[in-house]
């Protein structure tokens, strides 16, 4: 989740955009675009439908055109107590 060496925000908001980030990453690494984005399923701790709106809305700007399908997940925890959001992508390569 931690591109470089960036610490974890503490937040929805901060570790969503985080997670994006990562994700358009894997994306360049596998010369694949947003349009190859086939399904995201979005995990959210303690879930609220504002903190899924802001684990969604830097996955929007990724997206562009793209409409690929996006389950959100409301979970007690994710692996640390300090993550908050967990993404998964599937991609299908050209």
């Amino acid at each position: 989740m931690t591109p470089g060496s960036q610490e974890v925000p503490g937040d929805v908001a901060g570790q969503a955009k985080l997670a994006t980030a990562s994700l358009a990453a894997a994306l360049k690494e596998l010369e694949a675009a947003a349009q190859d984005i086939v399904m995201l399923r979005v995990y959210v701790v303690d879930a609220t439908s504002e903190t899924f709106g802001q684990a969604v809305a830097p996955l929007r700007e990724l997206f562009g055109d793209a409409m690929p399908s996006i389950t959100t997940i409301g979970v007690q925890a994710l692996y640390r107590p300090d993550i908050k959001v967990e993404i998964e992508m599937v991609v299908r390569l050209p």
